[in-house]
């Protein structure tokens, strides 16, 4: 198991990184003012269309890869976690494996990462059709 741990806090890691370093880039695009006329739009819509394909899309894919690789783990280690506690109630205690609870504690915030990917690849589609209208 703390294999599987080590593997997920690395790519949980490298993700976080990507992010970090992308992300003044992702705010600035994302707060791409629309310009007043359409014929000035498809100079800024591209350079959106750019940040979003090769910095946003990049962090999905990679966050929802780590959870869903790990993530037949955490279910099963969450199963089995509720069964000892029906069986044993309070002696449940006893049975408690830290790094069982840090391997789903990684595999939560591998789903957050992912929600939180699919609100700004959402963002991103906004702003790209504001930039895309004609009038």
């Amino acid at each position: 198991m703390s294999d599987k741990l080590s593997a997920a806090s690395l790519l949980l890691a490298i993700v976080a990184v990507l992010y970090g370093m992308w992300y003044p880039q992702l705010v600035e695009a994302l707060d791409t003012p629309v310009p007043e006329f359409p014929a000035e739009r498809p100079k800024p819509r591209k350079a959106v269309e750019e940040i979003r394909r090769h910095r946003a899309l990049p962090l999905l894919l990679a966050a929802t890869g780590v959870a869903g690789v790990f993530l037949p783990d955490a279910v099963e280690i969450a199963i089995e976690s509720l069964r000892i506690l029906a069986r044993k109630r309070i002696g449940a205690v006893r049975a408690y494996d830290s790094v069982a609870t840090a391997f789903i504690l990684v595999e939560v915030l591998s789903l957050y990462f992912v929600r939180h990917f699919l609100g700004v690849w959402s963002e991103f589609g906004k702003l790209i059709q504001r930039l895309s209208a004609s009038a």
